[in-house]
């Protein structure tokens, strides 16, 4: 699946929806616009060239793709010494999100579950921010980031993190349907942008949260190595 928008903000309370086929935009608040996301965008077309917003045909990547160093973590944490740790963390958490689809996230090590919580928090907060990290299935580890990043050893990330899970609070529940409600009611139905400075952060560190989070690994995996 491959989506043909983009979305653009305009201000607090417009966005743009931009699509990437023939440019066309439509503007609309913020709050339509993720009622529109949430509900039927899936299956909408642009309006102005028919051109549906997410393109199903496109072949999924291949498990080459997905896993070029190996499908078994051991055999990744050998191999890792000769790959970058971007390439050596994204493989390794292909491999924990098909655990997770098989087995669920009770089923994780602590080890492994702090190292697919960073990588959590990288996708999502580059890809939309803090909101869409707590909204998105990595939400579901917020409450593992803290003492993940402080394992890894990462200060800066640590601070913004902090900041960002006071923002967010302490709920009952952080499984998907609690985390949606509770955000819906913190950002008065998305209106408020509450981690904008949070985000901005995050996007200046120069912190290789990566290679901390991987050399984290490979020690705890070569301790519990019998």
């Amino acid at each position: 699946m491959h989506p043909n928008f983009d979305i653009r903000t305009i201000d607090e309370e417009h966005a743009e929806l931009i699509c990437t086929v023939c440019g066309d935009t439509k503007r609309q608040t913020r709050v339509e616009l993720k009622q529109l996301i949430e509900t039927s965008l899936f299956e909408d077309n642009c309006p102005s060239c028919g051109a549906p917003y997410y393109d199903y045909t496109e072949e999924e990547p291949s498990s080459g793709e997905l896993l070029p160093i190996g499908s078994c973590i051991n055999d990744v944490v050998k191999k890792a010494k000769d790959h970058d740790a971007y390439t050596v963390l994204s493989n390794l958490c292909s491999i924990l999100m098909e655990k997770e689809d098989k087995e669920g996230l009770e089923k994780f090590s602590v080890p492994e579950r702090y190292i697919y919580a960073i990588d959590g928090m990288i996708r999502e907060v580059n890809n939309g921010g803090f909101e869409q990290f707590f909204y998105n299935s990595s939400g579901a580890l917020s409450y593992d980031l803290l003492p993940a990043l402080n394992a890894v050893g990462s200060s800066d990330a640590l601070k913004i993190a902090k900041e960002a899970l006071s923002i967010f609070g302490d709920i009952p529940s952080l499984d998907s349907e609690s985390r949606a409600d509770h955000l819906k009611k913190i950002t008065k139905d998305y209106t408020l942008s509450l981690w904008e400075q949070c985000d901005d952060s995050f996007y200046e560190l120069s912190e290789e949260l990566e290679k901390l989070a991987v050399n984290y690994f490979i020690r705890s995996s070569s301790l519990n190595r019998p």
